[in-house]
């Protein structure tokens, strides 16, 4: 695998996406392949990660990816909170997912210029991070298993807000 090219967080915003994905410290490279390769079928513009605490590209990521990065700009960042009001100041809406909030992804209009923030594995999104978001929302959970895997949540939330966006 030769060095993968990160973009450039200022030039993501600048170009003419409305949707990035926000993965704050996604840990497991099979898990972060998943969400790049949702994130590109989805028609997402770009992915943020953070350097430290995250899976970074590998074999094992671009693997789970299945060619998804070579067409999807990644960014990685030192500090979440900055790109977040970096994207804040760009008029993106930022949503959190989060299994405790109230409101769920289907209440949520996500037309316009969203950023979707999902939290790492075990541990959700940091709350300094949860409490820069506008929005949050979970996924309702009928059965007796309160939580889903990252990628698979991803994947929900990604499609509820391409399907919001086809039928409007």
């Amino acid at each position: 695998m030769h060095p993968f090219q990160y973009a450039i967080l200022t030039e993501l915003i600048q170009s003419p996406v409305d949707c990035i994905l926000v993965l704050d410290e996604i840990v497991d490279p099979r898990n972060l392949g998943a969400l790049l390769r949702t994130a590109e079928s989805a028609k997402v513009g770009g992915v943020i990660l953070t350097k430290r605490r995250s899976a970074q590209l590998s074999a094992s990521v671009e693997k789970a990816a299945a060619g998804a990065t070579a067409y999807l700009p990644i960014c990685r960042v030192g500090n979440l909170q900055h790109a977040l009001m970096t994207l804040k100041q760009a008029n993106f809406w930022l949503v959190g997912l989060n299994p405790q909030a109230t409101a769920t992804v289907y209440d949520l209009d996500m037309h316009g210029k969203v950023a979707l923030v999902l939290g790492g594995e075990g541990k959700g999104i940091r709350p300094l991070v949860q409490n820069t978001c506008d929005y949050l929302v979970s996924i309702p959970m009928e059965g007796q298993i309160s939580s889903l895997n990252v990628s698979v949540a991803g994947a929900i939330v990604l499609y509820e807000r391409l399907r919001q966006i086809r039928t409007s």
